[in-house]
């Protein structure tokens, strides 16, 4: 249903914690929780959209659920740094016959991975190729840990990104704007 939300959560829930809950979940997921709790007889009444409750949302508390999911993507960004030892580990799963270095054709499917995550990289072979230092057709460790980090910096990167032409896009109130100035400024430092 999304954002972790469940009818039989809300099912002793208030009027108000509905309505919110309702109102940060996507079209989708608004659709979903509504038939939930109609199935469950109860509270699906209080599933409005918000022009149609009856207390009018000031426009900083209307903006409140994107803010708050701008900054848990920030934190997700920032945490997308603990990927990088388990990408490091997978070194030792693709290194098949434990000589400390991988070919092109011990890449299996977690190089696939990084080929997706790492711009400018359309092949294991240009993975090779870009990640190879002294060229001799195969990936050290060390090279390896070079590919990992570079993966987790364009999926910060990425990430990052997409948050800002989000908050750039949305028509702050004035009171949002200083909030969205100074996260803004954080993500910033991801790019």
């Amino acid at each position: 249903m999304g954002s972790g939300v469940s009818a039989e959560m809300l099912a002793n829930s208030s009027q108000e914690e509905v309505q919110k809950a309702y109102a940060e979940q996507s079209p989708e997921g608004q659709e979903k929780l509504k038939e939930a709790l109609s199935k469950m007889g109860e509270k699906s009444s209080l599933c409005a959209s918000p022009a149609q409750t009856k207390e009018p949302k000031s426009p900083s508390s209307a903006k409140r659920p994107l803010m708050d999911l701008l900054q848990q993507g920030y934190t997700n960004c920032q945490q997308s740094l603990l990927l990088l030892p388990k990408f490091e580990e997978m070194f030792g799963s693709m290194d098949a016959d434990a000589n400390g270095k991988v070919k092109v054709s011990e890449l299996g499917p977690c190089a696939d991975m990084m080929v997706h995550a790492v711009e400018g990289v359309e092949s294991k072979e240009e993975l090779m190729k870009q990640f190879d230092a002294n060229g001799d057709g195969v990936l050290t460790k060390e090279e390896w840990a070079k590919v990992s980090e570079q993966a987790v910096k364009s999926i910060q990167s990425k990430m990052a990104k997409g948050m800002i032409s989000r908050g750039d896009g949305e028509d702050w109130s004035e009171e949002m704007k200083p909030v969205w100035a100074e996260l803004k400024a954080k993500i910033e430092k991801l790019v």
